[in-house]
């Protein structure tokens, strides 16, 4: 049974812009930050004072800001593959920025920046104050971290990549150890001594059963954060969940195509991926939208430029 999804959401009609500045973090966060490959998931460090680590470094960042106050509400019913248009993303900052452009902001940490010239005055992060709310200045600005970003398009990718070749990689990547460990690759899925209760539905030696549990456990970690309320649909009180942010309802998203093992393509014209009903046509169907469709028979009956 697919969950309603209840989430809107505002971006800016220009767009984002980057801009990059100074940061200042503990050690141990900035470390961790820094040096770990771009990309992958940062784990959080708990901090004592009078730790080596707890002293504060500064370090380059970069942010995505509007660029204008005018926006457009968007409503996530309008964009039934957008989780996957976010996993086929680039995870680079230009496609960050055009992601973020045309869906908006996901909900990753924001974080203050500020200029070379800020910190010649004030050799410091700015007020904390500034940390809670959009800003931009000369001096500093708070925006989504461009890095932040990276990590939670490539988890996204290689689950929904997992999902769509579930056979080729369970054959190829689970592995039975003597019938009492499953892993996927590295990943622990279920053992006879840490996970009894998964372990014991599972047949021994079978590989698209581990990949399953595999799938769900990653996507319901990422689901903690739906909150589940009531609507009125048709008439009718249903069920549904209301995400906190858009990488949230993404997930959701998800969630509802490995449910009802949905089917996906991308527009030929703007590239934005889109669920395929199971009507009459729907096999054969190229755009997202009538007026991708309009637009691209426009392009297509335009007259050629003459050289």
């Amino acid at each position: 049974m697919q969950i309603p999804i209840i989430y809107r959401w505002e971006v800016p009609c220009k767009g984002f812009k980057r801009r990059r500045g100074y940061r200042t973090a503990f050690r141990a966060h900035a470390d961790i930050y820094i040096n770990k490959p771009i990309g992958e998931r940062r784990p959080f460090v708990y901090l004592e004072p009078g730790d080596e680590a707890y002293e504060k470094v500064t370090f380059n960042d970069e942010i995505l800001l509007p660029r204008s106050d005018e926006v457009i509400e968007l409503d996530i019913n309008n964009f039934s593959g957008l989780f996957m248009t976010f996993a086929h993303s680039e995870p680079t900052r230009d496609g960050i920025l055009k992601f973020a452009s045309k869906y908006g902001l996901i909900g990753v940490d924001r974080h203050t920046i500020y200029s070379i010239e800020a910190a010649a005055i004030s050799d410091s992060a700015p007020p904390d104050a500034l940390y809670s709310r959009h800003y931009d200045s000369e001096l500093y600005a708070t925006g989504e971290s461009i890095i932040l970003w990276m990590p939670e398009i490539n988890e996204m990718k290689n689950l929904v990549q997992l999902w769509l070749n579930i056979e080729e990689y369970s054959e190829k990547y689970i592995n039975w150890k003597s019938f009492d460990v499953v892993r996927y690759k590295s990943f622990l899925i279920s053992s006879s001594k840490d996970y009894p209760e998964i372990h014991s539905q599972l047949t021994p030696g079978e590989k698209l059963e581990p990949t399953k549990w595999y799938i769900m456990r990653h996507i319901n970690i990422r689901l903690r954060k739906a909150k589940p309320q009531m609507t009125m649909i048709n008439g009718e009180i249903q069920p549904c969940v209301s995400p906190n942010n858009l990488l949230t309802a993404m997930w959701y998203q998800f969630a509802n195509a490995v449910g009802e093992d949905k089917k996906y393509k991308s527009c030929e014209h703007c590239g934005t991926y889109f669920e395929l009903g199971t009507g009459r046509g729907q096999a054969t169907k190229k755009f997202c939208s009538e007026s991708c469709r309009v637009m691209a028979s426009r392009k297509r009956n335009a007259p050629k430029k003459a050289d």
